[in-house]
């Protein structure tokens, strides 16, 4: 439960029970952090690019100590007469660590170093335990046992051969809402995960796959590209997201997320290019109607007198066919218009999505770092409780002399030790339960957002800001063709009342000659 307390200059939040002392140990270890902050930067040697993935440019550096960092931690990479360069860190083995560079540093990089924030995601963990303590995490209370499991396993044809034990994890990831798979290194659990996300896949269900390394999701995501047809990859069915790390990904380049994003953008700009090329030769061709009128069987020795006439009548056809060209495109122009107002009216509502959705890509972008880290510290605390069971079972193992003479704890101390680790990692694991769920509900709000922008954006041809500039440019268009159409009209006139006043003299003076019985 979580309260406030106002007696401290600055409101914090009161928590009790396990979110207390999980935010306590994450204040400790922020102190401990700090010690260590001067000295946090790490020397870099030999760097050399070997790939690009998307955007990004990847490279391989040695370093002299080991490091103990999770893949897709961010960090400074500092280059010598250059500034700062954000980065993104996407593994570490050995005495080598790989990082993802957004710009190209040149094929060899001598020396550089490496400087990491120890304490900015166990702040941000603090915040996030703080502002939704309160909220109900259902996943939660499945996994530490509190609600019941739903579902049960159902029989699924395999058309790869699996062991029984991956074929009932595999049966029962999708007919229950919980499934733990364990085993060791070997065992199939890759295997088993890619086969998991091609049944969910066949039966159109979303898998969202995490894990602490690049590595692992690397291999389960090639696991079920290698699946799915690739019509549907091309699609963009199955998706990596983030700086993979295998090599085998650039093969693939369809399970990249650059891929699809290059690929749209190049569709769009396409469409757009040859819409305006259609709508240039439509212009041009209503332009290039005219209506000719032929005057027929005119008294011959009438040629010469009337000669002025018909000229007069040939500027009026002109500017009468300009008239109808001009009236023709304001028409369409006022129909567009009605367009581009909706549009902009939607522009309006627009704007805070987009406002909403990059603070939510920020915000699960800081979220995934935060579930990374946690499970880096569930492990941690996995492999403490591994060591302590390993002495328990020594001083259970020996008698009482030999434990005193090797310094060995009593029982009782050990099992409590074990006690206090076990009770600690469930209490993590249920924060990384409740962090996950947070992270599931803002991308699938950020999912929306982008359909709607993408909804716009296909639905009127371009982004708000895109359409407000066509919108004044085509208020301008309109301005312009009035004025065409007053000035033709005008000048029409003129041309038509002089004419009229020249036939009815050319004619008066021929019904004088008897050539004609009435004057219209």
């Amino acid at each position: 439960m979580a309260r406030k307390n106002s007696d401290q200059e600055n409101e914090t939040v009161t928590l009790d029970g396990v979110l207390g002392e999980f935010r306590d140990a994450l204040k400790e270890e922020i102190q401990a952090s700090r010690i260590f902050e001067s000295s946090n930067a790490v020397d870099l040697k030999n760097g050399k690019r070997f790939a690009k993935v998307g955007n990004n440019y990847q490279y391989l550096f040695e370093i002299d100590n080991a490091l103990n960092l999770p893949g897709d931690t961010p960090g400074d990479l500092l280059v010598p007469q250059k500034p700062p360069i954000s980065i993104i860190i996407v593994s570490i083995e050995g005495l080598a660590i790989t990082i993802s560079i957004p710009e190209d540093i040149g094929n060899f990089v001598p020396s550089a170093r490496l400087k990491s924030n120890l304490t900015y995601l166990m702040n941000i963990l603090i915040e996030r335990i703080e502002n939704y303590s309160n909220k109900p995490n259902p996943v939660g209370e499945r996994i530490r046992g509190a609600n019941t499991v739903s579902g049960s396993e159902i029989n699924i044809e395999l058309q790869e051969e699996y062991n029984e034990y991956q074929k009932r994890a595999i049966e029962s990831s999708i007919g229950r809402d919980t499934t733990f798979i364990w085993g060791p290194p070997g065992t199939g659990k890759t295997q088993t995960i890619g086969e998991i996300g091609f049944q969910l896949y066949k039966r159109n269900r979303a898998i969202l796959l995490v894990s602490h390394t690049n590595t692992a999701v690397d291999q389960a995501i090639l696991r079920i590209g290698g699946k799915i047809p690739d019509d549907d990859l091309e699609k963009g069915k199955a998706i990596r997201v983030g700086d993979p790390k295998d090599k085998r990904l650039i093969d693939h380049p369809n399970l990249l997320l650059q891929t699809h994003v290059d690929r749209r953008s190049k569709t769009l700009t396409k469409k757009r290019y040859e819409l305006n090329q259609e709508l240039e030769k439509k212009v041009i061709l209503i332009l290039g109607i005219t209506k000719f009128i032929d005057l027929h069987e005119w008294v011959e020795s009438s040629k010469k007198s009337i000669q002025a006439l018909i000229n007069d009548l040939k500027e009026i056809k002109i500017i009468e066919d300009e008239l109808i060209t001009l009236n023709t495109r304001f028409s369409l122009a006022e129909k567009k218009r009605a367009f581009y107002q909706k549009a902009t009216v939607y522009a309006d509502q627009l704007n805070d999505k987009f406002i909403r959705e990059a603070k939510l890509g920020n915000d699960i972008v800081i979220l995934k770092k935060e579930v990374k880290q946690t499970e880096q510290t569930l492990k941690s605390i996995a492999d403490e409780i591994s060591k302590h069971k390993q002495v328990l079972d020594e001083i259970k193992s020996t008698g009482l002399l030999f434990r005193k003479w090797k310094g060995l704890p009593a029982i009782e101390d050990q099992e409590f030790r074990i006690q206090v680790l076990e009770v600690e990692y469930g209490e993590l694991g249920l924060q990384l339960d409740q962090l996950r769920s947070r992270l599931i509900e803002m991308q699938i709000e950020h999912n929306r957002i982008i359909q709607t922008i993408e909804w716009y954006r296909a639905k009127h041809g371009g982004l708000p800001d895109e359409l407000k500039k066509l919108v004044s440019e085509h208020d301008e268009l309109i301005l312009g063709i009035e004025q065409e159409i007053r000035k033709n009209e005008e000048l029409s006139n003129s041309y038509r009342s002089n004419l009229e006043e020249s036939l009815k003299a050319k004619l008066k003076v021929l019904q004088e000659f008897g050539l004609v019985d009435n004057i219209p």
